[in-house]
């Protein structure tokens, strides 16, 4: 630091280590699968599957570069965004008060729901559609470029 004669000099370094950042972030990753309980208000990102064993997520984005999967019976997606590659598997999404909740797929996969209240908006690449009414034994596909929802009322 004594060295530093004048702060461009710091613009410099930063500079190197953006550069350096942004050449790790696309460098070959092993998957890692992420298992939790419980988040509120977090963001979450996995390379490779995240579990979610018991409560579930409150207002939280979950990343995942291969599936998202809600284990426990009584697991909730309770607003945020939950992003995967392949598949979600969700038990009970939203809530009665119609929270919302976003449900994603960067290409083509399945997104599943046991429940799925208002608000809740599936999207599977560029294609998505919103729920405007609470449902159970939700999913959600592409076929033919367009999204299907396979649902029963609740």
């Amino acid at each position: 630091p004594i060295s530093i004669k004048d702060y461009s000099e710091l613009g410099e370094i930063v500079k190197c280590a953006d550069l350096k950042i942004g050449i790790l972030k696309n460098a070959l990753k092993l998957p890692v699968k992420v298992v939790i309980s419980y988040c509120q208000d977090s963001t979450i990102e996995s390379s490779g599957d995240v579990i979610v064993t018991s409560k579930g997520e409150y207002i939280s984005n979950i990343t995942a570069n291969k599936s998202i999967q809600f284990i426990q019976d009584r697991s909730v997606a309770r607003g945020g965004c939950l992003k995967a590659l392949n598949e979600i598997k969700c038990k009970t999404v939203g809530s009665v008060a119609g929270v919302t909740t976003k449900l994603e797929l960067a290409g083509s996969g399945d997104i599943w729901a046991d429940i799925a209240y208002h608000n809740t908006i599936f999207k599977i690449g560029p294609k998505e559609i919103a729920l405007d009414v609470p449902c159970k034994n939700v999913h959600a596909y592409i076929t033919d470029g367009n999204i299907v929802l396979d649902k029963l009322m609740l």
